[in-house]
């Protein structure tokens, strides 16, 4: 089975809505992930590959920044399409402006996934 690599905002929770508590920015960033996962993998076919969900507690966004991207890249080279996740956070994101662009760079199919955990 195809690989999905699901770009979905993390950090641009925040930065678009400061008044939001640190905590429930990351509860909401995992809630899209998680449902983007889903998505990838019941309505689209693929096996989904979410960082958001992959390095939950492994890595310090804020201090390993560097090591986050790094390992992103990784993830995007073996995935055989890359799938935006658009929620009104995504354009705050500039990690997932970044892995589009590392995405693109390398030839993989860029895919727009509507992704709203919160309409339900």
């Amino acid at each position: 089975m195809p690989i999905a690599y699901i770009a979905s905002p993390f950090r641009g929770i925040k930065l678009a809505d400061p008044e939001i508590s640190e905590s429930d920015a990351i509860a909401m960033a995992k809630q899209i992930a998680f449902y983007a996962a889903r998505y990838v993998k019941e309505e689209l076919g693929f096996i989904p590959l979410s960082p958001v969900l992959a390095f939950d507690r492994v890595y310090n966004d804020v201090y390993e920044r560097d090591k986050v991207m790094e390992a992103c890249k990784a993830l995007i080279r073996i995935s055989d399409v890359f799938i935006w996740v658009d929620t009104r956070w995504t354009q705050a994101s500039e990690g997932m402006k970044l892995e589009q662009a590392f995405a693109e760079s390398i030839g993989l199919a860029v895919r727009v996934a509507e992704i709203n955990p919160f309409a339900l």
